[in-house]
């Protein structure tokens, strides 16, 4: 009898042991893929729409996708070899995100080359993108707060604010005698972070002039009836030429934890290369959390 029940109280310890492990197994390989959509433009190479991954998330830590490193070429390209392998499949299908909002998904076609360096891959879209349009896809929406689309027409006045805040920031870098008629404004959102939050307008800017190429990026976010400054940069370059160029733009917003508020996703383009940035709430302030991912030469 002593016997019997040692070995139930040892096969239930060994089945107890077991589920923990799997349960431990199953948490550690938690990883969301977010990767970045650009839309098909005429006289780009490939002209098709194409993806590529932006940012891992592993048990809700954001991490960089692979990246190749000259000095360690068998291994970059061992590693770009099995990220395409895993998730390059020619027809899988991944959720397409716009605004925050789940809109039909994209097709796997053949991973492609658009740089030198680059993790890339052609897609068809359930919806149409526009010219060049940014959006994003991911492999699973698990862990996501997927909502609905808090996105609005910019209305005159917005637009207005948007560029009394520029206008600000060039002064603030001694960029003196501004006429906001000269300004360009790019890819001007209106929209919320979450669902109770205030409207936002987010957006980039860029003033040229005989001395150089001023360009902003904004997010402004209307507090007491009065747009005010959450996040923003500034970059200088003499002319579009210049190797110190760079120009930071909106992607999408999304969000990546779950918590209600959307995070702010941007690229930075430079001379002959680009990455992304992941801005988040933390504490009722805008920080930069990430910054990685894209390609180059």
């Amino acid at each position: 009898m002593y016997i019997r029940v040692s070995r139930i109280l040892a096969i239930c310890l060994v089945a107890l042991l077991l589920a923990r492990l799997l349960s431990h197994a199953q948490i550690s390989t938690t990883t969301t893929i977010l990767f970045e959509i650009l839309g098909q433009e005429k006289g780009k190479i490939p002209a098709a729409s194409t993806i590529e991954p932006l940012v891992v998330i592993e048990n809700g830590r954001l991490k960089k996708p692979p990246e190749y490193d000259y000095d360690k070429q068998k291994e970059s390209d061992a590693a770009y070899d099995r990220f395409e392998k895993q998730y390059f499949q020619h027809g899988r299908k991944y959720p397409l995100l716009i605004g925050g909002t789940e809109k039909g998904f994209v097709t796997l076609g053949e991973p492609v080359g658009v740089s030198c360096i680059s993790l890339s891959a052609t897609v068809t879209t359930s919806v149409p993108l526009s010219n060049a349009q940014f959006a994003l896809a991911t492999t699973t929406t698990n862990g996501l707060g997927v909502h609905a689309d808090w996105r609005k027409p910019v209305v005159p006045q917005q637009r207005s604010d948007f560029l009394r805040l520029v206008s600000r920031i060039l002064g603030e870098h001694k960029v003196n005698s501004i006429s906001e008629s000269l300004i360009k404004v790019d890819n001007l959102r209106s929209t919320k972070l979450s669902e109770a939050g205030p409207t936002v307008l987010i957006g980039s800017a860029t003033l040229k002039r005989k001395t150089g190429i001023h360009q902003a990026f904004l997010v402004a976010m209307n507090k007491n009836s009065e747009y005010q400054e959450a996040v923003s940069s500034y970059h200088f370059a003499q002319d579009e030429d210049d190797a110190r160029a760079s120009v930071e733009n909106l992607v999408e917003q999304v969000d990546l934890d779950g918590d209600g508020t959307d995070e702010i996703i941007t690229i930075n383009t430079y001379y002959e290369s680009w990455d992304y940035n992941i801005y988040k709430q933390e504490n009722g302030s805008w920080k930069k959390v990430y910054q990685g991912g894209g390609g180059g030469c």
